[in-house]
């Protein structure tokens, strides 16, 4: 059976689509094994002994904050806890070290919606004396409820801005310089899917998390070369914490389930949404047209936010 030039085009078109696509599939199942079953074989990075005693975690006494944490005292590895509320710190350093009796905590009281280096150089002061291996940048501030642009407070935006912008800016140059130095240092800077893919009715929300992603991999192009600098993205979709108020599921993992896969895909990939069922919901992302993606989010958004004004209706 013969084809005409542009039948033979289409089908040469689809055979590229399929390749495409299979290949894909096929790297990042490759990428799944690599990622989030060798390491619960026993064969990950052994953080302690790559990166020294102490980590930082900022945002540290809620979610995926505290999950990464207490992932890493279990690693056998001390933990400075950074957050503004000095109740919860205390409340978390001690579950911490009643739950492993060898490691030690020190809490940091800090505020990051502050738009002042002196609350940097003042947390660089507290943990100056600490042997500091692990910068896990954590913290950060979502919308209330998915709403426009234009409805959104000045003091909101500046919050979005400043906690999930300049936070993992200046906490990474107040501690990159002492791992350069030592030769020896992680950093992890959680920033979000939503920072892939425009996110209407999050915009800012969404702008800050890219901006986060964005720098991170431009350090990990600008520091990869140093010896013993590691430096990862972190892009988590949904995670059931009180930040969300979603209840977990297969793809929507509790905080602790989070945090001890995306650890465990440290040296083994630069960026990574942290654990196998975010990565699928990735790789389906990646199959549908940007503008139809940002059509469905703002579907779906737009759902949530009209529930959130007949709440705050039946509430005021």
């Amino acid at each position: 059976m013969a084809y005409t030039w542009y039948e033979l085009a289409f089908l040469i078109a689809g055979a590229l689509t399929v390749l495409r696509v299979g290949t894909g599939f096929l790297l990042s199942l490759y990428s799944g094994l690599r990622c989030f079953v060798l390491p619960k074989l026993g064969l990950g990075t052994n953080l302690r002994r790559k990166f020294g005693k102490w980590a930082v975690v900022t945002g540290a006494t809620d979610g995926i904050g505290k999950a990464y944490a207490t992932n890493l005292a279990s690693r056998g590895i001390n933990v400075v806890l950074v957050s503004r509320s000095q109740k919860k710190l205390d409340a978390v350093a001690e579950e911490i070290e009643a739950a492993h009796q060898r490691i030690k905590t020190r809490v940091v009281c800090a505020d990051f919606s502050e738009r002042s280096q002196s609350l940097y150089d003042q947390i660089a002061l507290q943990i100056e004396d600490l042997d500091i291996g692990i910068l896990v940048n954590n913290v950060g501030v979502a919308y209330d409820y998915p709403d426009y642009f234009h409805e959104l407070s000045p003091e909101k935006m500046w919050q979005l801005m400043i906690v999930n912008m300049a936070s993992v800016t200046l906490m990474t140059r107040a501690l990159l310089p002492r791992l350069i130095l030592q030769r020896r240092g992680l950093i992890i800077n959680v920033s979000s899917f939503s920072g892939t893919r425009p996110q209407p009715l999050l915009a800012v929300y969404s702008a800050a998390k890219a901006f986060a992603d964005t720098l991170t991999q431009s350090l990990i192009g600008e520091y990869g070369h140093h010896e013993g600098i590691m430096i990862q993205s972190v892009r988590p979709l949904f995670v059931a914490t009180n930040m969300t108020k979603m209840k977990p599921s297969f793809f929507v993992p509790t905080a602790k389930g989070f945090a001890r896969d995306a650890l465990g895909t440290v040296g083994v990939v630069d960026v990574t949404t942290g654990c196998m069922p975010h990565s699928i919901q990735s790789f389906a992302a990646d199959l549908f047209p940007r503008a139809l993606f940002s059509r469905m989010i703002w579907t779906i958004l737009n759902r949530g936010r009209e529930k959130a004004l007949r709440r705050k209706k039946r509430s005021d």
